[in-house]
């Protein structure tokens, strides 16, 4: 499985009168995505239980939501060697754990239509189910910051909990309008702030420096949002079928839409440095947004089922890849290089007889490159 990002230069030689040298160098400077390491469980198809949905690293171990086969704690620490440490299923039966939040020696997994499931990780081999939460809602997304846990409840909203007995957690506040499918969150810690993907409401920005009562700054409008990443300025908002919304929320109380990118059906979105990458039914689609008004592709990489999730580290990439469990991928550099070289005596035809090897080369190239992708 690979993604391609070719970029072409191309330089031309020397012309003299009446005898005409000319010549062509043609080569790519460009990257391309590569599975470094990976671990996978099952037998690679939809009769299993396992589905990576939701990836969290913390130090060398990963947390990997698989489905209704619960949290999967792996030693990550040699990607060409991945080891499961533990394994807690999430008492659910057929239903999917959807996201995984870890803090301390704390797991937090979102089990959909089953709560939120508290466990122990202290012992990664041993991880022991310490706490439960469910108040008649599907829980869909959570986030923790010190004793206090934000729910994404579907139609409930956003629950604020206190989690700091995980054998009583508390609800301290819900807040909800009459449209609510909150999905997706995005906590600024410094600042107070909620960024709530909801699919009914779009973005709302929440101020919960009063936990006991928080408050609506700014709504954006927007269809079917799922999942949301806030970068300084910038939220990038996935719209499932209806492509990456990045909007402006410099001013919370007037968050504007700067940009959509449409590629299929897109499912998540992390954001590192100036690359966005996309999990899409197409496979992972990595943006270059240093001009977030013009996203531009810069990179591929296909897949055979259908991918979930992914989070970037440094220069790794962590794909919870459906059927294929976790890969870890990378991005390389790509290096093709030709050499077209001629002689004429007539210099009118240089160019055409040029132009014409050039076009045929691009062509073989970009097939070969399109194979390239397309093959595992």
């Amino acid at each position: 499985m690979r993604g391609v990002n070719p970029k072409w230069i191309i330089i031309s030689g020397i012309f003299l009168v009446g005898l005409s040298i000319s010549s062509f160098l043609i080569f790519t400077n460009g990257t391309h995505i590569v599975q470094i390491g990976g671990y996978f469980d099952g037998t690679g198809d939809d009769t299993q239980d396992g589905i990576a949905t939701d990836i969290f690293i913390k130090n060398d171990i990963a947390f990997l939501v698989d489905g209704s086969d619960g949290l999967e704690i792996l030693d990550i620490s040699d990607p060409l060697n991945i080891q499961e440490l533990g394994q807690i299923d999430n008492d659910a039966g057929s239903l999917y754990a959807r996201k995984v939040f870890v803090s301390e020696d704390v797991a937090y997994l979102a089990v959909k239509d089953n709560g939120l499931k508290l466990v122990d990780i202290s012992d990664p081999r041993n991880p022991t189910k310490i706490g439960f939460y469910w108040n008649n809602c599907s829980i869909l997304d959570v986030i923790i910051s010190e004793d206090v846990a934000y729910i994404a409840a579907g139609e409930n909203g956003v629950e604020i909990l206190n989690i700091s007995n995980p054998s009583n957690i508390v609800q301290i506040s819900n807040y909800t309008d009459n449209y609510n499918i909150t999905w997706g969150l995005d906590f600024n810690e410094q600042e107070n702030l909620l960024y709530v993907a909801d699919r009914s409401d779009g973005l709302e920005i929440l101020d919960v420096s009063n936990l006991n009562s928080p408050v609506e700054l700014g709504q954006l409008k927007l269809e079917r949002a799922i999942e949301i990443e806030v970068i300084g300025n910038y939220a990038f908002i996935t719209l499932y079928d209806n492509g990456l919304s990045i909007i402006d929320v410099s001013d919370p109380s007037d968050p504007l839409e700067i940009s959509n990118f449409e590629y299929g059906v897109i499912k998540d979105v992390a954001v590192n440095g100036t690359s966005c990458y996309l999990v899409t039914d197409r496979g992972l689609v990595m943006l270059d947004v240093s001009d977030p008004v013009n996203p531009v592709i810069a990179n591929i990489y296909a897949n055979q089922y259908s991918a979930n999730g992914v989070l970037i580290i440094e220069d790794l990439i962590f794909y919870a890849n459906g059927y294929s469990g976790l890969e870890i991928l990378q991005i390389k550099p790509t290096h093709l290089n030709y050499y077209l070289g001629g002689f004429f005596l007539v210099p009118g035809l240089i160019m055409v007889y040029f132009g014409l090897k050039l076009s045929g080369k691009i062509n073989e190239e970009q097939e070969r490159m399109e194979k390239f992708v397309r093959n595992y």
